[in-house]
């Protein structure tokens, strides 16, 4: 009876996986001259600009891109942290085709590399079940849209899979400092330091503190304190300016799956409140308020559990990190594939019971059925209409469900009896 559930499982995902691939051939087909478009374009200038000892937090980045040949960034100012346009400043070195080949190229191999830790030796698959659920794992189309806007989560992934390993293995100071790394490239990685903290790897959490300390210093003398006094205004920290300060229309975008935007929307297209001081308040507490409840119920999930060998706990802290950071666009749950994946070999080996598997499925499968219609939401005119709005609305579910399977996964008991206690409830319902 589990075996066919698991087949019948399987069966539903990689119909669905095969529309995913396809999505993802016809963004592929769709990227030559996307080393012009944005969001490589904004990358690439703002490289140009670091080169030139200009600081891209300050200038109109919309006139450089388009001085460059290039089109421009919906967004005057890049988000990105100093650090991050810091190493990305070698591009400038190259023609933006050029640049775009080796970030195209190294987004692939991180991929490639990140299905092996997955899938891989380490995970005891068969030959079989690897190849499948590889493929399944590209067919989730955040990462697609990922590619589509050569975007930098794939790498996230990878340094999340090597973080892992180092915590496996006990090399506790390089995977703080490798998080640590990560957090100075993206910022939302430095959640799982809660993983850390959960795990009592006090040593791991001194190294990311010192190790983000150093880099942050370094990012500094580098290029100067005002390009990061730039990017803090930018992001609304310091400056007076609303928390990662989007245009209204990108605050309520559906590619936007962030719980500050599901809030957010209501308030807006349905309510037509005016973000005042006020209104914007009662947001924020509304959204602290579930959040600091996803933090509470994620410690308590993985605080008791002792190591984590089949990657319980990181699977719940991935998705608690999306669920924490203010702004998540469809290409950040590239990173859920780590979740999802550790699910799907736990369900392999039959070390979880099936309704926990199916769940996660079902997540799967709304995600990747979600991501095109939110991309196509996003650039409609009427996105400022309620009904629109309240279909957007889809997108946070569908990341809210990921987190749902990530917390039954980790609260999952570790047992070989999950088998038979399915057999016996069978029995019971016939």
């Amino acid at each position: 009876m589990r075996q066919r559930a698991l087949t019948d499982s399987q069966a539903v995902i990689y119909v669905v996986a095969i529309a995913g691939i396809a999505y993802l051939l016809v963004i592929l087909v769709q990227l030559p001259g996307a080393s012009r478009r944005g969001d490589f374009s904004i990358y690439y200038a703002c490289a140009v600009a670091m080169h030139r000892g200009l600081d891209p937090y300050a200038i109109d980045m919309t006139d450089l891109t388009r001085e460059l040949g290039l089109e421009p960034d919906p967004f005057t100012h890049p988000a990105d942290t100093p650090t991050f346009t810091l190493i990305t400043t070698p591009l400038a070195m190259f023609s933006p085709s050029t640049a775009y080949a080796i970030w195209f190229a190294a987004s692939a191999l991180c991929l490639a590399v990140s299905l092996y830790l997955l899938f891989g030796p380490l995970s005891q698959l068969n030959r079989r079940s690897a190849i499948l659920l590889s493929l399944a794992a590209i067919g989730f189309t955040p990462l697609a849209d990922n590619f589509r806007w050569a975007q930098s989560e794939v790498f996230v992934m990878f340094g999340l899979l090597l973080f892992f390993q180092l915590m496996r293995r006990s090399r506790d100071v390089a995977a703080g400092a490798l998080l640590a790394a990560l957090g100075l490239l993206r910022g939302f990685p430095l959640v799982l330091g809660g993983y850390l903290i959960a795990q009592r790897r006090w040593g791991a959490i001194v190294v990311l503190g010192v190790a983000f300390a150093a880099g942050a210093a370094a990012t500094v003398a580098t290029i100067g304190i005002a390009p990061v006094e730039n990017f803090l205004r930018v992001i609304g920290i310091i400056g007076g300016h609303q928390w990662f300060s989007l245009d209204p229309r990108w605050q309520i975008a559906a590619a936007n799956v962030s719980l500050d935007a599901f809030v957010k929307r209501p308030l807006i297209l349905i309510l037509g409140l005016e973000l005042s001081r006020g209104v914007r308040v009662m947001h924020r507490a509304i959204v602290l308020s579930f959040q600091m409840v996803i933090l509470v119920v994620t410690f308590r999930a993985t605080a008791k559990a002792k190591g984590d060998p089949d990657g319980r706990s990181l699977s719940l802290w991935v998705a608690t990190m999306l669920m924490l950071t203010p702004v998540v666009w469809l290409h950040y749950m590239v990173v859920l594939i780590i979740p999802f994946s550790m699910i799907a070999v736990a369900a392999t080996g039959r070390q979880i019971r099936v309704r926990v598997w199916r769940f996660a499925m079902f997540s799967y499968c709304l995600i990747v059925l979600a991501t095109p219609l939110m991309s196509t939401l996003t650039f409609r005119k009427d996105i400022l209409d309620w009904r629109v709005g309240t279909v957007a609305e889809l997108g946070f579910l569908a990341l809210l469900s990921a987190w749902i399977a990530a917390w039954r996964f980790a609260t999952e008991p570790f047992s070989e009896s999950s088998d038979r206690e399915d057999r016996s409830r069978a029995a019971a319902r016939s």
